[in-house]
């Protein structure tokens, strides 16, 4: 079994005491030799201007990274070929507090956040034009919300630092802070990012689209249905953003720079800043590391639009790849379809095999094939976070919630659908709160299938205790899904940083 998955080493504490730390040479040895000291870098608006780099790439980091694609094997899409993230576990409802996906929750996003407190400790002392300034705050205020918003949905009350702490304040016992305090300064964060930021497309750097759409996703998990409809309105009737065309180019580097359809992503440069361990095209499409469920595959439509399960679709199993919804197509392929290289060889998976017959293959350029380890580092496709097509779907789904059925959630859908020619949303059959809810729920794990959205939305539906335990399982005699209701809508805490903080309190039932 090949181990694919680099444990993150940085938790927030160690990350504010190795920068800001000036008297401990412990700490000191800890701090990679080839980093610049802030306190020798931070002089000059040049400096803030680089110093923004390094804060995008603490973006890169485990689930917020190229991982992120993982996060569809916590939940009911597909299973994780070498239990990358310990995702395994978790998708049988064991959520140790020793677990790799808690830790890499947990810790990706403290160091992300002390990234971005130590930039605004630093950079505010610096003489410079105060627009700019503003403009680069906002944005690490913005990438400061997201790490929150990650920590707040996976833990409830979590930690809160609002400004770069000294090694006193990072050695010191600490409790957490309740659920709703953090949102707020969640929002507060992202109001000033709307503020500040550019109205322009997406670039790389955030934009104020950006902060009006994380802040919709941030109402969405909290159910706060009128703020979300406000916000992804703004976003659609801003008109800096639009469904690129080809739903299945979207996701190839090559046609990520300036795509209208991008909101947010993390971003990558080959040669030398390709993706954290072996890049997607080596671990997903070389070594089949992301294999779907075989209800995954049955649950996309046929082309007419009709479930498989209606007697009137003409699906039969024997020919399951014909006359479906093109997603399928862009997002997973059966191994028992063959795949080609460029020079007519047949693609081989370093002697790996699918634990359920498919492998993703969302994100895989077959152009740029052969895959191989002489390929690790020329793959650099960006991991995109909100996409438009993600924020229609935010409005249909808020909008249906606060008043039922309209003709501006059937038009958001539709344009969805439109773009891979499928056919418009049937009013006659989701004509009805509940019924479009189900629609809409089923549009969102197919259109966004395999880009690490399922579990958010299985744990803030509440279903997830339904949908997972009638997951399958690969294998002769798989153990039963247990997902417990009463506790695991909330990650357990790490064991480590309970150990270390005798103020920290476990969640609930752990």
């Amino acid at each position: 079994m090949k181990k694919i998955y680099k444990h993150p080493v940085m938790s927030f504490l160690l990350a504010s005491m190795v920068v800001l730390s000036s008297c401990s040479k412990e700490f000191l040895d800890k701090q990679p030799q080839d980093q610049i000291s802030t306190a020798i870098f931070y002089k000059t608006a040049s400096d803030a201007q680089q110093g923004l780099t390094g804060v995008y790439a603490s973006l890169k980091k485990g689930f917020n990274g190229a991982g992120k694609v993982y996060q569809d094997c916590l939940a009911d899409n597909a299973y994780a070929n070498f239990n990358n993230y310990d995702a395994n576990n978790i998708q049988l409802g064991n959520y140790s507090t020793t677990s790799s996906a808690i830790n890499t929750v947990w810790n990706a996003n403290y160091a992300g956040i002390a990234q971005c407190n130590l930039y605004i400790a630093n950079v505010t002392p610096i003489a410079m034009d105060a627009a700019t300034k503003n403009q680069y705050f906002a944005e690490v205020r913005f990438l400061r919300a997201f790490f929150y918003s990650n920590l707040v949905n996976r833990f409830g009350d979590v930690i809160l630092y609002d400004k770069a702490a000294t090694l006193d304040q990072a050695t010191a016992p600490v409790a957490k802070t309740p659920k709703a305090q953090v949102l707020t300064f969640i929002n507060n964060d992202l109001d000033f990012a709307i503020a500040n930021l550019p109205d322009a497309a997406f670039n790389g750097h955030v934009v104020k689209g950006s902060a009006l759409a994380l802040k919709a996703k941030v109402a969405l998990f909290n159910q706060d249905w009128t703020n979300a409809v406000s916000l992804t309105n703004q976003v659609i009737n801003g008109g800096k953003f639009s469904l690129y065309a080809d739903y299945t180019g979207l996701f190839f580097r090559k046609n990520q720079d300036n795509n209208p359809e991008i909101i947010f992503s993390t971003n990558y440069k080959a040669p030398n800043d390709q993706q954290e361990t072996s890049g997607l095209d080596i671990e997903i499409g070389w070594w089949m590391a992301i294999d779907p469920f075989q209800e995954m595959v049955d649950s996309y439509e046929t082309a007419d639009g009709k479930l498989i399960t209606d007697p009137t679709s003409g699906y039969t199993r024997a020919k399951q790849y014909v006359n479906r919804d093109p997603r399928l197509k862009a997002s997973l392929r059966g191994v028992d379809q063959t795949w080609f290289n460029p020079d007519g060889t047949l693609v081989t998976h370093d002697g790996n095999t699918s634990k359920t017959g498919y492998q993703m293959v969302k994100y895989i350029d077959s152009t740029l094939f052969p895959m191989g380890y002489s390929h690790t580092n020329d793959r650099d496709e960006n991991i995109i976070h909100i996409r438009y097509a993600d924020v229609l779907l935010m409005y249909a789904e808020a909008k249906n919630e606060l008043s039922g059925p309209d003709a501006s959630i059937y038009t958001a859908l539709n344009q969805i659908r439109t773009r891979v020619h499928m056919p418009n949303v049937d009013q006659s059959l989701y004509g009805s709160q509940s019924t479009l809810r189900d629609f809409i729920r089923h549009e969102r794990r197919i259109e966004l299938a395999f880009e690490g959205n399922r579990y958010d939305d299985l744990i803030r539906w509440r279903t997830a205790e339904q949908v997972m335990t009638k997951v399958k399982l690969p294998g002769n005699s798989p153990p039963p899904i247990n997902f417990d209701p009463s506790k695991n809508y909330l990650f357990p805490l790490p064991q480590n940083d309970l150990t270390i903080d005798p103020l920290l309190k476990q969640n609930p039932g752990y």
